[in-house]
């Protein structure tokens, strides 16, 4: 376990020293594997809360029932202790040679294996009753709260469907629909989803990093080359060039805030996102 910890530690001085880095608090949220429940608004965050006293009170009686030293030595509770601490000194994210965009999401990646290892080290020692009826008392709020949210992110999706078949074969097609309320980015993939054999989603950021199979090294009728101009055209600021055209823009219009079509764009215009304000207890707007 020392040694484990002593190479983690290695790894990840020998990282910031070679390669640029990034870290965040957000590594420090995930190392107990509870933020796995903070999904979309912040009202999952009252889930974590009550996840992280359960996790608690199971741990407790685990040393209860046997003992520091025989905890402490069971290869279940080090291995969550290595993926906890890992999430400490490793960096977030890292941009390693060849690539054009980092790797990042590395702590929110981690922390899933943290929160099934700490689940397999508790399910070791039976649970009380009472922290059972808990637990699934916390389930049901929480897929819930998980189905309410999914449904209006699939209405929009079907929307942005409809919108896109209406197009001509193979057109270029962006999207700035966003969701501020939502921890995740849900809404930055639809783009990429909904034009599966219809249209080329231009701002696809998995070309232009040349991290993955497909790469674009140059201006192309399918794809934004550039990394940058992949995340301006997903958060705003991007503008429209005239060797983009025609492209369109999958947006809400009219009156409606759930009705979405796809509009052509010109050259010189600033993209700007759309907030939907989807994922919320309201149901969304």
């Amino acid at each position: 376990m020392i040694g484990a910890v002593a190479t983690v530690a290695l790894v990840a001085v020998l990282l910031a020293a070679f390669f640029p880095t990034r870290r965040g608090l957000d590594q420090y949220v995930a190392m107990t594997g509870a933020d796995q429940f903070w999904i979309y608004g912040r009202y999952y965050i009252a889930i974590v809360v009550v996840v992280l006293v359960v996790w608690a009170a199971c741990f407790q009686g685990l040393l209860e029932r046997r003992g520091t030293e025989r905890t402490a030595f069971d290869v279940r509770f080090q291995i969550c202790v290595l993926n906890a601490v890992a999430l400490a000194l490793l960096p977030g994210g890292v941009l390693l040679p060849g690539c054009r965009a980092g790797l990042d999401f590395i702590a929110e990646r981690m922390s899933l294996a943290g929160a099934v290892l700490f689940c397999a080290l508790i399910a070791s020692s039976r649970i009380r009753q009472p922290v059972v009826i808990t637990m699934a008392a916390i389930a049901l709020v929480f897929f819930s709260l998980s189905y309410v949210d999914e449904r209006a992110l699939n209405r929009v999706e079907t929307e942005m469907e409809q919108a896109v078949a209406h197009l001509p074969p193979g057109q270029r097609v962006v999207s700035m629909l966003g969701d501020p309320r939502s921890r995740v980015p849900s809404l930055v993939h639809f783009a990429d989803r909904v034009c599966l054999g219809r249209c080329f989603s231009y701002a696809n950021y998995e070309p232009s990093t040349a991290a993955f199979r497909v790469r674009a090294y140059s201006e192309n009728p399918f794809v934004v080359a550039n990394y940058a101009d992949s995340w301006s055209i997903q958060t705003g600021g991007y503008v429209v060039k005239p060797r983009d055209l025609p492209i369109y823009d999958v947006d809400v219009c009219g009156a409606s805030r759930l009705r979405i079509c796809a509009l052509p764009l010109r050259a010189s215009v600033t993209l700007r996102q759309t907030d939907l304000r989807l994922t919320s207890l309201t149901g969304g707007e």
